[in-house]
């Protein structure tokens, strides 16, 4: 008996272990394709990784020290001609946290362009709507490279 109660104990465990390492990978996954939209002017693939939410926000502080703040009502009336001008990315160091249907991601960004790299500190908050991790909030803090 103590033997069938340890193997249905492990296989939950097990199942519980699998389950956020889905999650994480998802939450990366969105992460990664929202930047590389924005980076490739596509709308419609970035829009598709956000959950607008009356509390949605992005802030962002420019290398140059200035802080810029979005709300949500802004967001919905962006064009593509204010998104990123191309060029690649590489993200690390994540550290995420997921708690039911939210969940939080930090991670170090590198985009490089023709200017150069462009280095960050990013977090994202995120929800899942109907099973998909999507993005109600965001923050990117740029620094200059050394």
């Amino acid at each position: 008996m103590k033997k069938h109660l340890l193997i249905i104990l492990f296989g939950s465990l097990s199942m519980l272990a699998f389950a956020q390492t889905s999650d994480e990978s998802d939450i990366k996954k969105v992460c990664e394709t929202e930047t590389r939209a924005w980076l490739e002017k596509d709308a419609a693939t970035f829009n598709n990784c956000w959950q607008l939410r009356p509390y949605s926000r992005i802030i962002v502080t420019t290398e140059e020290g200035q802080t810029i703040s979005i709300r949500s009502d802004q967001m919905a009336a962006a064009n593509v001609e204010n998104m990123g001008g191309g060029g690649t990315f590489a993200n690390s160091n994540y550290q995420i946290h997921v708690e039911d249907n939210s969940a939080w991601a930090t991670y170090d960004e590198l985009k490089t362009d023709a200017a150069g790299p462009h280095p960050s500190y990013e977090i994202r908050l995120l929800e899942k709507v109907n099973g998909a991790w999507k993005i109600v909030a965001m923050s990117a803090h740029h620094y200059k490279a050394k």
